[in-house]
Formats: C-alpha cells, structure tokens, sequence
C-alpha cells in the first residue's frame, strides 16, 4: 500500500472518530443541561413544599425513597435524587421552620455515608460530576445518533436510564448485574471515618430537632438487592455504618426499620437496579414502611 494511501485511510479513521466524539459531547452536554435543569427544579418545588406549612408526616430521603413518590398514604415525600445527609439537614431546617410535623421517615442506607456523599455539603446537588452513560441516557440527541452505544452500556448508572434493558432488574444478563453491583458497592460502600465524621453529627442534630418538636422520627435502611447485600457485607465499613447506627437508634430512641426483614422480600423484577426499587417494587414496599414506622393520628 502506498504512503499516500496510508495517509488517506489514517485521515478517514481520525475523522470518523473527530465526529464521533463531537456527537458524544454534544449529547453529553445536552444531558447534562436536562439533569441540572430537572434537579434544579425539583430542589425548588421541594423546599416549596417544606415551607407550605401544616406537614403532618414527611419522608426525606434521596433517589432510594424518591422513587416510592406519594405511594404512602397521608406522607409528602421530600426526597430528593443525589440528596446527602447535609441536604436532608438543610431540608429538615426549613420543614421546623414552617411545620410541626408528627412523623419524619428518614432515609439512611449506607450509600448515605459513603464518602463522596460525606464529602459533599448542602449547596449543591450538581456538584461533582455525572457518568458520562446517565448524561447520554437523558440526550435525545444521543438516543437518535448512537443508539448501538446507549443499548450497550458501559457503567453501573446505566441501568438507572433503563436503556435497552427495561425496568425490570431480572431483565438485564447476569453477568451484566455482576459487575454493575460490584461497582456501584465500590462506590457507595460506607467510609471509615463515617463515625467521627460532621455530617452524622448534622444527622443527630436533625433527629433532635425534629423529635424537640413532637415528631416521632423513623430511620430507614433502604432496599437492596440480595447480591448487593452480599458485596457490601464483604467490608468491614458496613459493620461499622451498622454499630454506628446503632449506637445513634439507641443514643436517640428513634425507630429503626431495616428493609433486609421485608418478608417476603422484594424480589429482582421489583427492582430498577441493584439498590432502587421500580413502580412494581414501590408499590409493595411502601405500605410495608408505613406499616414499620407507624401511621400519623
């Protein structure tokens, strides 16, 4: 092959992959545009509802408890997707300052004290940076122009968009769910230092608070999938988050609800993913932790 024929195959090789990564940017940030654009919104309608005033019974969560939306009965969920223990906090204070309420579910699995949720404060749920896979699922843009890409995947929030794989976790392959729950353990798996560290201090201050104020307050371990529970188990962090959680239950008389005693247990078609329920699991999840944290008089 001539040198100039080299030169012209290399030439169309670059090109092609100059268009594809413009394409892929493009959708990225239109992606990107849309998740700011929704959270943002979200934050404002929920801090709108902290303040309406005469919120009986209140569920403050992020996208674990998010997802059972006003499935149960006489509670507004407050929750919001990607919300730390300092969000929750900031939550908190704004709902006592305009209601009494008489219950507060709060959610409070481990992935609530790994370290990059530790690490963010309160200011903003678009800090950090977002999988390029979520950004590309949220961009028409990029559904339309490689749809090959999206239907492959190639991370553990993929499956949160429900690409090509339905809402239904017994519907994605084995081995697929394998290594998506194995990532997503590495990532949300509690931090060592989660004991000592401000936000749980933030936590207890807001159980005091709410309970000062004459609301019965429920800490809940949200839902997982059995093989997640059996990843996260492997770390000695998690025997920490589970004495230190202990321990504030106990310092606090706060009710606890651990979701691993649902019985019978929610099974892999009522899940999304590994650790968040779809409408079918909801649907059955949420009267059960109403039932645990009791219902308002």
């Amino acid at each position: 092959m001539s040198s100039s024929s080299t030169a012209s195959s290399d030439a169309r090789r670059w090109l092609v992959t100059l268009c594809i990564t413009v394409l892929a940017l493009a959708a990225a940030a239109e992606g990107w545009l849309r998740l700011v654009t929704a959270k943002r919104d979200l934050t404002a309608s929920t801090l709108i509802a902290t303040r309406s005033g005469q919120l009986r019974a209140v569920l403050l969560g992020d996208s674990h408890t998010f997802a059972l939306g006003s499935r149960l009965s006489g509670v507004q969920n407050l929750s919001i997707p990607g919300a730390n223990l300092a969000v929750m906090a900031a939550l908190g204070d704004q709902l006592l300052a305009h209601s009494q309420p008489q219950l507060a579910i709060l959610a409070v699995g481990p992935e609530m004290f790994a370290p990059a949720s530790l690490n963010r404060g309160d200011g903003g749920l678009t800090e950090g940076w977002t999988p390029l896979p979520l950004l590309l699922a949220q961009a028409p843009l990029a559904r339309r122009l490689i749809p090959s890409l999206l239907s492959r995947g190639s991370g553990p929030e993929d499956e949160m968009a429900a690409l090509g794989v339905g809402q239904r976790w017994d519907q994605v392959p084995e081995t697929r769910r394998t290594v998506w729950t194995r990532a997503r353990v590495q990532q949300q798996r509690p931090a060592a230092n989660l004991a000592s560290h401000p936000q749980l201090t933030l936590l207890r201050e807001l159980i005091g608070r709410l309970q000062a104020s004459g609301a019965a307050v429920c800490l809940v371990r949200t839902p997982v999938t059995e093989l997640y529970l059996a990843e996260i188990e492997r770390y000695p962090e998690l025997h920490l988050y589970e004495a230190t959680l202990a321990k504030l239950v106990a310092e606090t008389g706060a009710r606890w609800v651990d979701s691993r005693t649902m019985n019978p247990p929610l099974q892999l078609h009522e899940f999304l993913n590994q650790d968040h329920v779809n409408a079918a699991g909801a649907a059955r999840y949420a009267p059960w932790l109403q039932q645990q944290c009791g219902h308002i008089q």
